[in-house]
């Protein structure tokens, strides 16, 4: 699973992402409940979603049955812990410390360095994260550079 928060630029409203890998929706058609505390991204918001998945709409409603004990998982086997991943305040740090050159074909030397060592320690799932990544951060450069297309600088 991916989760994040943004800023929508056209009006500003707080935007909630999640993303779920296919082993996420396995566990959801198997009513396993996936709870996601947005507090532990953003401490200011006090706010836990709860995704439900089934077959249809009345499989999803048995979920919810309040006299039906239903496991509910923060995050399903096979994701990374949220407790375990490294802090934005420790990532910051190693990004303005170690990571960081007043040269900045050094610093992108640097930061591709560890990008090459996080893959390699986590492997399989490391890679599609980047593949991934990658993918959604071209697709978003094309849509981007399309919506930009015909507008002219009034400046």
């Amino acid at each position: 699973m991916i989760k994040f928060i943004g800023k929508r630029k056209s009006n500003g409203h707080t935007v909630v992402g999640l993303g779920l890998s296919r082993r996420n929706c396995e566990l959801l058609l198997q009513d396993k409940p996936i709870e996601v505390d947005v507090s532990k991204m953003r401490p200011e918001l006090a706010i836990t979603i709860l995704i439900v998945g089934g077959e249809n709409e009345q499989a999803i409603r048995d979920t919810l049955d309040p006299d039906r004990e239903t496991p509910v998982h923060e995050m399903p086997p096979g994701d990374a812990n949220p407790q375990e991943a490294m802090s934005t305040e420790e990532f910051n740090r190693l990004l303005n410390g170690p990571l960081s050159h007043p040269l900045v074909p050094f610093t992108i030397t640097r930061l591709s360095l560890a990008l090459a060592a996080v893959v390699e320690a986590t492997g399989k799932r490391g890679a599609e994260a980047l593949r991934s990544h990658c993918a959604a951060r071209d697709a978003r450069d094309n849509r981007e550079a399309r919506e930009g297309e015909g507008q002219e600088d009034l400046n």
